[in-house]
C-alpha cells in the first residue's frame, strides 16, 4: 500500500523534532523495501548570507542538502521541490518545511515528504 497523488507517489513523509537547532538527519531512500541511496539534510548558519537558501552537492553517494539560515519559528519551507535524482526512470523530488522553537530556538522541528512521480 502507498499513498500517491494525481502526479506523484509518496515515498516517505515524516515529522521529525531534532533537540539540536544545526544538526543533520539522513534519509534513507527505499522503494519495495530496497534502499537505493541515502540523502543527509544538514541545517547551518551562515551570517555572510542574509536569507534562506538550500544548496545540494553529491558526497560519498549521498546527496546533501545544506538548509543555511533556516531559523524562522514560524517555518523555512522549500516553494518549489527539491530534485534530488532518479529511480527507475522517474523523477524524484522533495519538500521540507522547518522552523526552530522553545526556550532560545534550540528545539528544531522538521518535516519533509520524498515523493517519486508516477
Amino acid at each position: 500500500m502507498y499513498i500517491s497523488t494525481q502526479r506523484n507517489i509518496i515515498l516517505a513523509a515524516e515529522s521529525i523534532i531534532l533537540d539540536e537547532p544545526y544538526s543533520y538527519i539522513v534519509i534513507p531512500i527505499e522503494y519495495e523495501k530496497k534502499v537505493q541511496g541515502n540523502i543527509k539534510i544538514r541545517f547551518c548558519f551562515d551570517e555572510s548570507i542574509s536569507k534562506s537558501e538550500v544548496k545540494n552537492y553529491v558526497k560519498d553517494n549521498t546527496l546533501v542538502i545544506e538548509c543555511i539560515n533556516f531559523n524562522n519559528s514560524l517555518g523555512t519551507f522549500s516553494t518549489d521541490p527539491i530534485d534530488v535524482g532518479e529511480m527507475f526512470g522517474k523523477k524524484l523530488s522533495l519538500h521540507i518545511w522547518s522552523s526552530l522553537n522553545g526556550q532560545n530556538k534550540k528545539i528544531r522541528m522538521f518535516q519533509y515528504t520524498l515523493f517519486m512521480e508516477k
